[in-house]
């Protein structure tokens, strides 16, 4: 498993970097099946289209959950913990913003553009972290 990481971190990293596309979509057929799924299901049926457009829209939320934060919370003793700091930490933005922006007390169109160009910048910066990481895992468990 930790010879696989390497070469992992490393597709991973270009991909985010936007270096590698994917000639297709991870979460859109998921999505349109939750979409569909959630018409006239009251509460359910908003967890459910929050579900889908969560997935068709993020999808790198989705693979650094899937793929490597649950095999790494299976690995540690308080592992089963990794998933509640990850949903607090990708909902804390949403929690401090939201109400700051639905109050007025932020414009939306100039956070929105910051908020693109902070993107860009962080995907950027994540992809060659990831690259690196992956690097340095290739040369401690392939060549070593």
């Amino acid at each position: 498993v930790r010879k696989a990481m390497g070469p992992s971190l490393v597709l991973g990293g270009l991909l985010m970097a936007g270096v590698l596309r994917l000639p297709f979509s991870v979460g859109d057929s998921l999505s349109l099946r939750l979409t569909r799924n959630a018409r006239n299901k009251g509460s359910w049926g908003a967890f459910l289209l929050g579900a889908g457009f969560s997935v068709a829209f993020c999808p790198t939320l989705c693979v650094l959950f899937f793929a490597l934060l649950l095999p790494m919370s299976m690995r540690s003793p308080g592992g089963f913990t990794f998933p509640g700091f990850f949903a607090v930490g990708t909902a804390l933005p949403l929690i401090v913003l939201g109400p700051l922006i639905a109050l007025g007390l932020l414009g939306s169109q100039g956070l929105a553009g910051k908020a693109q160009r902070l993107d860009r910048v962080l995907r950027l910066v994540t992809g060659a972290v990831f690259v690196a990481l992956g690097l340095n895992e290739i040369v401690n468990y392939w060549l070593a």
